[in-house]
């Protein structure tokens, strides 16, 4: 199995802010879902996504809870 390099930005998801928007690729890396599964809990409701141009975000505050790593202030 191959090993994934693991970004400085995954490594410091825990000391960013709330209001931080994360992309989908990062969402991906940092709980180990893939992109189809990401966007099928956008589809469900369970996610937002917010649409920048051309370009997907997805809020910190949002992964930390459906994650359940619970919400830092």
């Amino acid at each position: 199995m191959p090993v994934k390099k693991v970004t400085s930005a995954v490594l410091n998801f825990d000391q960013a802010p709330n209001q931080s928007l994360i992309s989908v690729n990062m969402a991906c890396q940092l709980t180990g879902l893939s992109r189809s599964t990401i966007y099928r809990h956008v589809k469900s409701g369970q996610l937002s996504l917010i649409k920048l141009g051309g370009v997907s975000r997805l809020q910190a505050s949002e992964i930390r809870e459906f994650m359940g790593w619970g919400v830092q202030l």
